[in-house]
């Protein structure tokens, strides 16, 4: 059986919009947290999260930390790619494992919004195994959020540096 994983992530650039800056440390106010998209519930970590701008061969993006004070020092590296998005902010990552009798394929989609100081951060992951098809990053990506959903979580924070 012939087995393979390819990636595919996707941060849209940040361009000439002049869009809101959501870089800082931001104080969680709710999370809830879906196993299965239908139920939710809330939990109490992180009590701050960081959304940190970074570069990589030139392609601007932010990611974001979990933080256990309002302190950069007390921040962890949790992931999360987005890049400006409108007024928003979004990216994905897709990716696809297996070969044509059974394919893994596996959609995260990052949206990040901003109402003056309050951040709301939504991550979704769709994905579903396949058979007959090319086994591509690009085939999770067209399928995008149009497959099952899998989990969501909901970060909502106030911005206090």
């Amino acid at each position: 059986m012939l087995t393979r994983g390819l990636v595919l992530i996707s941060v849209l650039t940040l361009g000439a919009c002049g869009g809101t800056d959501p870089t800082g440390i931001y104080q969680v106010t709710a999370h809830t947290i879906s196993e299965d998209c239908a139920t939710t519930q809330s939990v109490s970590e992180p009590p701050y999260i960081r959304i940190v701008e970074q570069s990589f061969f030139g392609a601007e993006f932010f990611t974001t930390e979990y933080c256990e004070t309002a302190e950069v020092a007390t921040c962890t590296a949790e992931g999360g790619l987005f890049g400006e998005e409108g007024d928003d902010f979004g990216g994905y990552i897709s990716s696809a494992s297996g070969g044509s009798t059974s394919c893994s394929l596996n959609y995260i989609s990052y949206k990040v919004t901003l109402d003056g100081d309050v951040l709301t951060y939504t991550t979704e992951v769709h994905g579903e195994t396949v058979m007959g098809i090319a086994c591509t990053a690009e085939e999770a990506t067209s399928r995008g959020n149009d497959m099952p959903c899998e989990s969501r979580e909901v970060i909502t924070a106030t911005r206090v540096k």
